[in-house]
């Protein structure tokens, strides 16, 4: 993720839908992990798995691997 240096005055929530094979690896979650940190505390996040529709390439990713990527990048607590 490419970001400019933001300067917050307020608490703000963030959409992020993952999907299988374009952002659902380890490596992508350091990444908003790391952007989350940069922007201080009080920030909302909700990961959101993608939920597939007809014709679109894109896939859902295994209710397993975001768990996985989920408390071992970011250290939230992961319901199934």
């Amino acid at each position: 993720m490419k970001t400019d240096k933001i300067i917050l005055t307020a608490n703000i929530k963030l959409q992020f839908v993952w999907a299988a094979g374009v952002n659902d690896r380890v490596e992508h979650a350091k990444e908003l992990a790391e952007l989350l940190h940069q922007w201080g505390r009080g920030h909302h996040v909700n990961l959101i798995p993608f939920n597939p529709i007809q014709g679109s390439e894109y896939k859902r990713p295994h209710k397993k691997a975001v768990c996985t990527l989920v408390i071992n990048t970011l250290f939230f607590p992961c319901w199934q």
